[in-house]
């Protein structure tokens, strides 16, 4: 049985930088990039997962290292804003 189930991942305490007016935390990047990868290594399909931040420069900053080579297995998993995804309710797992 397929049933939708976000993941929630509560912030680091880690430093956040200021990227042209919008925040990034490289900390938080690599995990949830992570976890990620261990969602679609454990069974679960790209196109699945969902990646959800609340400012521009995270965002940015969660594509620069998804697109890394050694992370080319999570090319189809969508990483957006919170604002741009309302209204997209397909099945997927969301990591916020």
């Amino acid at each position: 049985l397929y049933r939708q189930m976000p993941l929630l991942y509560r912030p680091s305490r880690a430093k956040e930088l200021t990227q042209d007016e919008s925040k990034k935390n490289v900390h938080e990047t690599k995990f949830l990039i992570a976890l990620a990868r261990y969602l679609i290594l454990n069974g679960y399909e790209p196109e699945q997962i969902t990646i959800l931040t609340t400012y521009l420069g995270q965002m940015f900053e969660m594509l620069y290292e998804k697109k890394k080579p050694n992370n080319m297995l999570l090319k189809d998993v969508r990483v957006c804003v919170l604002d741009n995804y309302q209204g997209n309710y397909k099945l997927t797992r969301n990591i916020f």
